[in-house]
């Protein structure tokens, strides 16, 4: 089961009105935000569902998304990954590959 147009465009809603002015520019002009981890990893989140996720310094990709196949878009895989960096870092990195 894959998300519908109409689940898309309420994800892409949230997740837009979720964030900061300048995480919301930065995400219009390049597909991308940043967030400060709960341990104070910078990370950026670019648009996707897998292997989008990168610590700034020292720099390294990680892939950790929700379950593929269970009706979520890119948008609703984008929150979770940053709600989980934001409140659970180390958290997020026993999980992620």
């Amino acid at each position: 089961m894959f998300a519908t147009r109409d689940h898309y465009l309420m994800a892409q809603y949230l997740f837009l009105s979720l964030l900061s002015d300048d995480n919301r520019r930065l995400f219009i002009e390049d597909s991308c935000i940043m967030v400060q981890g709960s341990a104070g990893g910078l990370y950026g989140i670019r648009y996707g569902f897998a292997e989008n996720v990168h610590r700034m310094d020292p720099y390294r990709s990680y892939c950790a998304h929700p379950p593929v196949g269970v009706g979520l878009c890119e948008y609703d895989a984008m929150m979770a990954q940053m709600f989980k960096i934001v409140t659970d870092e180390p958290g997020f990195l026993k999980v992620a590959q």
